[in-house]
C-alpha cells in the first residue's frame, strides 16, 4: 500500500519529534507517531485544519510510504464504536497510545508484527489515516521516497 506523509521541509517525513512532544488527535505527548493519508489531498486536508495563521504555513515536502499490507492494523469496523472515537479526542488519543504502546507479551503477535494503524480520518470520515510507529522493530520494513516539494494552493488558506 502507498500512503503520504506531509511535513514541513526543514523536517525529515521520519520524524516524530512534534507528536512525541505536543501529541495529536491519536497519541499523548510522549508517544511517538507519524501521521499519514490515503491520498495527497488527504494529506493536505489534515495538515491544514491546523493552520490558524497562514502566514506562518512553513515550506512543506510530502514522501510516499510504501508498506506491506501485512503490516498494517485495519480499523475494526464498528460504526457504532468509530463514530464515538471521532468525537472524542480522549478516545482517540486512547486508541493511538494503547497500540503505540503494544508490548510484546501484552498482545497477540498478530498486531505486534503490524507497526502502521488505519484509522478513519475525523476530517473525511469516509477515508483513512494510517499511523506509524517508529518505535518498532518493523519500523526498517517500510519504504520512503525522497521527500518532494509541495505547495497549497493560497486559495484553500
Amino acid at each position: 500500500m502507498r500512503v503520504f506523509r506531509l511535513c514541513a521541509a526543514r523536517r525529515d517525513p521520519k520524524d516524530a519529534t512534534g507528536a512525541l512532544k505536543r501529541g495529536g488527535r491519536r497519541n499523548s505527548p510522549g508517544n511517538s507517531v507519524l501521521y499519514c493519508a490515503s491520498s495527497l489531498s488527504l494529506a493536505c486536508l489534515e495538515c491544514l485544519v491546523h493552520v490558524r495563521d497562514p502566514g506562518n504555513l512553513p515550506p512543506l515536502v510530502y514522501a510516499e510510504v510504501a508498506v506491506s499490507d501485512r503490516r498494517i492494523r485495519l480499523w475494526e469496523k464498528d460504526y457504532t464504536r468509530t463514530e464515538a472515537i471521532l468525537e472524542s479526542l480522549v478516545l482517540s488519543r486512547e486508541v493511538g497510545d494503547e497500540w503505540i504502546n503494544s508490548r510484546p507479551g501484552t498482545l497477540s503477535r498478530e498486531r505486534i508484527e503490524r507497526p502502521v494503524l488505519q484509522v478513519p480520518s475525523v476530517i473525511v470520515p469516509q477515508e483513512w489515516n494510517y499511523l506509524i510507529n517508529p518505535a518498532s522493530p518493523l519500523f526498517r520494513d517500510i519504504t520512503w521516497s525522497e521527500p518532494k516539494p509541495f505547495k497549497i494552493d493560497p486559495r484553500l488558506l
